[in-house]
C-alpha cells in the first residue's frame, strides 16, 4: 500500500508546486518517488503494489504545460512499469468517510452474476439462427464506468444502482475487483440485486488501473523484468471472487496500442473478453486471442445528452454492412436513464432492427461465433465444498458445483482436472504438486448446473497450497489450502 498524492511525476518539476518557494529543488518528487518504488519492489519481490490516490490536479503538479490528462497518463505509465496499480481517488469526488471501518466487512469467498442469455434466447430475440450464426447488424455494449477507485465507488454507486430504470437496458458495471478491499459493502450490495441485464464487468485495467504493456519489455524507466505472471496471479482469485470474466478496458494512456503479448496475457483470467483502448499493434479490428474475444473501445460525448451519444453509435453504423460489427461504448458516471434513452430514441427511430444493446457477456459469445468456429462453451465453477486445512497425504473427498454458461453440451468425457500447487497458476507457475484428472461424468446440457465428487491426497510436505479446478482452459475457483504435520 502506497499512496502518492504528495508526489509529482514530471522531471521537470511544477510551477504551482507550493513547495518550490522552500528552495526544493526540480526534479526532488521524481526521483525521491524513484526511489520509494525500487525499494518498495524489492521487498514485495515481483508482488504488486497497491497505490492509493492520485495526481491532485485541482491543487498541485498541474499547469498548463502538463495538464490534468497528461499528468494522470504519466504517472500512469509510470506506476505501471514499477509493478504498481492505481486506486484511483481522483478530485473531486475522493472523499471516502470511515474508509478504516468499511473495510473490515466480510464478503463471502464466491459472489454468482446471473448466466449469460442462452442459445435458445437467442434466436428468439433473433439476434443468431438457429444455426448459430450471427445475425449481422451494429450489436452494442454499453460500459458503466469509471469505478476505478474506492473512494468513487463509495460516492457515486449508490445513486446510480438504485436508479428504477436499471434493469430495463443491457448495462455493463464496469468495477475493478481489488476496489473489494477498501469497500467490501458495496460489492455485497450490488450482487444481491442484479438483474438478469446487469452484468458486472472489469474496468481499466482488470484489478487495478495501469498499463498493461508496461508490464512487458522494454518497462522503462524500471527496466525491471517482464510480470506477466505476477498480474494474472494477482487477477485471477478476484475475478474468480466476483464471477467477473470480461475486461472492458485495458487503459494504455500514453503506452501507445497494445501489443498482441500484452492480450494474451488477459486471457487466462479473462476468458470471455477484453476491450483494448487503441487496438493493438496489429489490428483495430474485432479479433479473437486463444478464444478471447477482443473488441475495441469508443468514449460517449460528455454530458447527458442521449441525443449526441445516439448520433456518435449511428455515425459508426454501416447499416448495409453484410458481417456484424461489434462496438463497446464507454461513458462515465451516468444514470441507467442515460442508456434507456438511447435505447428508445433507437426504437421510435426504428433503428433497433440495425443497432443491438446487448450485455458485455452476450457481445462476447457473438464476437467468438461470429469470427471462430468453435461452438461457444463456457465452464463456470460456481463453488466447492474443499476443506482449507488438512493433514500431510490425507485423502480428502468434497464436492464441486458447476454451470454450462455456453452454447453446448459439456461431453461426459472430458477432464475435470483438480491441482494442488504452490502458486497462483499463470504462464510460468510451477507444476502442481498434486494433481488429478477424471472424466466429468456427466453431460451437462447449455444452462444447466451438476455438482459432481471428487477425491486427491494432500501432499506429502506440509505447508501453503493453492487449490485449483481446471476444465477446457476455464477459469478455476482458487483457495487456500494449508496442510498440516500433524492431525488436524
Amino acid at each position: 500500500f502506497l499512496s502518492v498524492g504528495s508526489f509529482g511525476i514530471w522531471a521537470s518539476g511544477q510551477i504551482n508546486h507550493q513547495t518550490m518557494s522552500l528552495g526544493k529543488k526540480k526534479g526532488t518528487d521524481y526521483l525521491t518517488l524513484t526511489d520509494i518504488m525500487t525499494v518498495a519492489n524489492d521487498q514485495l519481490k515481483g508482488r504488486f503494489i497497491h497505490v492509493v490516490g492520485f495526481t491532485p490536479w485541482a491543487f498541485k503538479y498541474v499547469n498548463n504545460i502538463h495538464p490534468g490528462v497528461a499528468t494522470e497518463w504519466k504517472l500512469a505509465q509510470y506506476l505501471s512499469a514499477w509493478n504498481a496499480f492505481v486506486d484511483a481517488d481522483a478530485c473531486c469526488i475522493e472523499g471516502f468517510a470511515n474508509a478504516a471501518f468499511y473495510q473490515h466487512y466480510p464478503l463471502p469467498e464466491k459472489l454468482h452474476q446471473p448466466p449469460p442469455p442462452s442459445q435458445a434466447a437467442l434466436v428468439d430475440a433473433g439476434i443468431i439462427t438457429a444455426s448459430g450464426a450471427v445475425v449481422p447488424r451494429m450489436y452494442v455494449s454499453f460500459y458503466v464506468g469509471d469505478y476505478d477507485s474506492a473512494a468513487w465507488l463509495y460516492s457515486q454507486i449508490k445513486s446510480k444502482w438504485d436508479d428504477p430504470t436499471r434493469g430495463q437496458v443491457p448495462l455493463g458495471w464496469a468495477i475493478d475487483p481489488e476496489l473489494s478491499w477498501r469497500f467490501p459493502v458495496a460489492f455485497d450490495y450490488i450482487m444481491r440485486n442484479m438483474s438478469d441485464k446487469d452484468r458486472l464487468i472489469v474496468g481499466d485495467s482488470g484489478a487495478g488501473y495501469l498499463n498493461p504493456s508496461q508490464l512487458q519489455a522494454p518497462r522503462v524507466p524500471s527496466n525491471l523484468s517482464d510480470a506477466t505472471c505476477a498480474w494474472q496471479q494477482h487477477n485471477l482469485p478476484l475475478y474468480n471472487q466476483f464471477d467477473q470474466r470480461f475486461s472492458g478496458f485495458l487503459l494504455q494512456g500514453d503506452s501507445g496500442k497494445m501489443t498482441p503479448k500484452a492480450e494474451v496475457m488477459y486471457q487466462r483470467f479473462s476468458p470471455d473478453g477484453a476491450v483494448d483502448e487503441y487496438g493493438n499493434l496489429g489490428t483495430t479490428a474485432t479479433h479473437v486471442v486463444n478464444g478471447m474475444p477482443v473488441f475495441m473501445q469508443s468514449d460517449l460525448p460528455q454530458g447527458n445528452g442521449s441525443v449526441a451519444a445516439l448520433r456518435m453509435i449511428a455515425q459508426y453504423n454501416a447499416s448495409r454492412a453484410s458481417q456484424p460489427q461489434f462496438y463497446v461504448w464507454r461513458s462515465v458516471l451516468k444514470q441507467p436513464q442515460y442508456y434507456k434513452d438511447i435505447v428508445d430514441a433507437l426504437a421510435a427511430l426504428h433503428w433497433d432492427d440495425r443497432i443491438q444493446v446487448v450485455d458485455p457477456l452476450t457481445l462476447s459469445q457473438l464476437g467468438r461465433a461470429a469470427l471462430t468456429t468453435d461452438a461457444v462453451a463456457d465452464t463456470n465453477f460456481l463453488r466447492d465444498t474443499a476443506p482449507k486445512q488438512v493433514r500431510v497425504g490425507q485423502d480428502f473427498v468434497f464436492n464441486i458445483t458447476l454451470r454450462n454458461d455456453g452454447w453446448r453440451a459439456i461431453n461426459a468425457d472430458q477432464q475435470l482436472c483438480v491441482n494442488i500447487t504452490t502458486a497462483i497458476p499463470s504462464d510460468c507457475a510451477p507444476a502442481p504438486v498434486t494433481y488429478k484428472c477424471d472424466l466429468l461424468g456427466v453431460s451437462l446440457a447449455p444452462t444447466t448446473t451438476t455438482t459432481i465428487s471428487r477425491q486427491i491426497g494432500a501432499p506429502s510436505t506440509a505447508g501453503s497450497y493453492i487449490m485449483t479446478y481446471e476444465m477446457q482452459g476455464a477459469a478455476a475457483i482458487v483457495h487456500p489450502l494449508v496442510v498440516t504435520p500433524g492431525v488436524v
